[in-house]
């Protein structure tokens, strides 16, 4: 019922993680019940140091009972409702990151509009996806991209690299 504005959010300097997630996935619920998402809005978040925003998004729109464990399910999402990342139930959201695969997956996305996977980030600490936010880079006045590709090569031997947008104009 609160509406959320993620510019509104960028604009106050704010870094924002957002979690990509359906209610029948196992892997969710495993990352979910470890309590780093949580962990992380209590000493970051609002009521911390009030540096970041996490929302978990529910990417298959489903219904408030199914949130909150009934039929389809894995378990009650709102922890009872004691979970204090705030929780959004939108279809629209996924098809804003085309090279979202699959769930879970987070990103984070910087004030400066540069955004991130960092899955493999959240599955090892809250101190590492604290020290990725730090890893945001200033506002540029143009878009960023991540050239993804090897390091090194043998003379003659060709190679592919591959430029991926990863933020908007500013």
């Amino acid at each position: 019922g609160n509406n959320h504005d993620l510019q509104a959010y960028l604009d106050a300097g704010k870094t924002v993680i957002i979690d990509i997630s359906a209610v029948w996935c196992g892997y969710c619920w495993q990352i979910h019940q470890s309590g780093i998402l949580e962990e992380l809005y209590d000493l970051y978040g609002p009521e911390g140091t009030d540096e970041l925003m996490i929302f978990w998004n529910e990417a298959e729109g489903a219904t408030i009972s199914q949130i909150q464990g009934g039929s389809g399910s894995i378990g009650d999402w709102t922890n009872g409702g004691t979970n204090p990342v705030p929780i959004i139930s939108s279809k629209q959201i996924s098809p804003l990151f085309p090279e979202l695969t699959g769930y879970p997956t987070f990103y984070m996305i910087c004030p400066s509009g540069y955004y991130k996977n960092i899955t493999q980030v959240i599955r090892t600490s809250v101190e590492a996806v604290y020290e990725e936010v730090g890893t945001c880079p200033e506002a540029s006045n143009g878009p960023l991209a991540a050239i993804n590709g090897p390091s090194g090569a043998y003379l003659g031997q060709e190679r592919t690299y591959e430029a991926e947008v990863v933020s908007a104009l500013p």
